[in-house]
């Protein structure tokens, strides 16, 4: 905690150079400005040159010093209460303590005016100086899209202003591995009965690595655990001006816990090279992934006396709330074709719709007709800087359209075997099966997020190796439908 706090002030204390740059250069702006009140020419070029003297490297101090206060302070509550309670990490956090976990707006409201002074007392100065400097249409244009993306942050902050003041009461404390978690979250807001929700529990793994004799560091953070459920809100969760969302997970007893210094400072990993840490979230959602409406609390999950390899969920806490599928709804948001031939039944897998093919393609062109249009008409070094994000935006859509256009599973049910052919074209696997012995449909993360995986169902035969015939599965819940629709069908073919 002191090396820690000691480092910090030091760093606070560095920040006073810039503080200092650019109020050395505050004298040579406020005479031009009294300069061009007493009629004096207006030079912008000089103007925009002072302004950015003078409030860029102020904006970069003065939010350093205020980000690391807030760090410190946090750190001084952590510390006093681990020498109250050494054995019990989970106290050290005071509202972990009182089991209820409070969230505030203050947070997003304090990083919308911090976006919007670095917005406004950084990147704007130094664009107007470098428009003196270059074409002032590529300037715009980057000024514009940076303005166009902190509106977009209000925005979601002020649509997400309700849920923000919501809570989590926490039932189980700590939440247990090879145990179970269980909470309630009060959200602040609400909601017609019938409303789906997300409810996520996500352990999070931050590693980061030195590498040597560089001394570069690289930062990798994932989630290695997930567990989500779709519940749909009913009249018993109604509360006054909010809805309780129950919330209730069996953690499986090789996760990892908490790790010490997510919840204060702790002492040097024993690896200087590498340093691993572990935290976990539960987030509430809205099951419809335009609506950004989501509150995400950080809870407390350790390994204590009770936990058990061998603990199962109580699936009645919460089974009167989670959604039931609705197999013809979900079959038609998929892209599956299905067809009666001569000799029995087809049906066939591809990674996406026509429509969303199509779209994705028009997409990639625009945005590789953007690129273009930058190397075309910005000079170097400066396309190369405008062109970064394009560039890999495009890369990505490019990947994309060609996995999209090339991946395919096809099986068809004859009255003698189940023939089931899958993968990208230059790597497709073919698997034949005698009628009445079906093979094992497994459902399997294919990408994890912390708003929630997409899962894969894939074929996993006694021989040979496993393979996908169905991509891009929006939760576990639809994943298993799907499975269980399919061997049905499999089976009456």
């Amino acid at each position: 905690m002191r090396a820690a706090s000691i480092i910090i002030r030091f760093v606070q204390l560095l920040a006073i150079i810039p503080v200092a740059l650019g109020l050395a250069n505050a004298r040579s702006l406020f005479e031009l400005l009294g300069g061009l009140a007493h009629g004096q020419p207006w030079d912008f070029a000089q103007f925009a040159e002072r302004l950015a003297a003078f409030s860029s490297p102020m904006g970069l101090g003065v939010a350093l010093m205020l980000g690391l206060e807030l760090i410190v302070r946090r750190g001084k509550t952590a510390h006093a209460r681990a020498l109250l309670y050494p054995e019990q990490p989970w106290l050290w956090n005071p509202m972990w303590a009182e089991r209820r976990i409070r969230l505030s707006n203050r947070n997003s409201i304090l990083i919308c005016v911090a976006a919007m002074c670095f917005f406004g007392f950084v990147i704007v100065p130094v664009g107007l100086w470098m428009k003196s400097k270059m074409p002032a249409a590529p300037i715009y244009i980057g000024l514009s899209l940076v303005g166009l993306f902190v509106l977009a942050l209000l925005r979601m902050v002020w649509l997400n202003r309700r849920w923000g003041r919501s809570e989590l009461e926490i039932l189980t404390l700590p939440g247990v591995i090879g145990g179970p978690f269980r909470g309630t979250v009060l959200l602040s807001e609400s909601l017609p009965e019938g409303t789906a929700l997300r409810v996520t529990l996500n352990c999070i793994r931050h590693r980061t690595i030195c590498m040597r004799p560089s001394g570069h560091s690289q930062t990798v953070i994932d989630t290695i655990w997930q567990d989500q459920k779709i519940l749909v809100t009913a009249l018993a969760m109604a509360r006054p001006n909010g809805v309780a969302i129950p919330c209730s997970f069996a953690i499986p007893y090789s996760c990892e816990p908490t790790s010490l210094d997510t919840i204060g400072f702790s002492a040097a990993p024993a690896d200087p090279d590498e340093h691993v840490s572990y935290y976990w979230q539960l987030s509430v959602g809205m099951k419809d992934p335009v609506d950004v409406r989501q509150v995400t609390f950080e809870v407390p999950v350790f390994r204590t006396e009770s936990s058990s390899p061998s603990y199962h969920e109580d699936t009645a806490v919460d089974a009167a709330y989670v959604e039931q599928v609705d197999v013809p709804v979900l079959l038609e948001s998929l892209p599956l074709w299905c067809e009666h031939t001569a000799s029995g039944k087809r049906l066939r897998f591809s990674m996406m719709r026509t429509r969303d093919i199509l779209l994705l393609l028009l997409l990639t062109l625009a945005v590789t007709a953007g690129v273009w249009a930058i190397f075309n008409y910005v000079s170097l070094p400066g396309s190369l800087i405008a062109a970064l994000l394009p560039v890999v935006l495009a890369l990505a859509c490019i990947k994309t359209l060609v996995e999209a256009l090339t991946w395919k599973a096809d099986i068809e049910v004859t009255a003698t075997a189940t023939t089931i052919t899958a993968g990208y074209i230059w790597s497709r696997q073919r698997y034949e099966f005698p009628r009445g012995k079906l093979p094992t449909l497994e459902c399997h993360p294919e990408f994890r997020r912390q708003s929630g995986s997409t899962y894969c169902l894939r074929l996993a035969p006694t021989a040979g190796r496993r393979c996908i015939i169905a991509k891009r599965l929006d939760g576990q819940q639809n994943a298993t439908a799907l499975r269980n629709w399919l061997m049905k069908e499999l089976w009456k073919a």
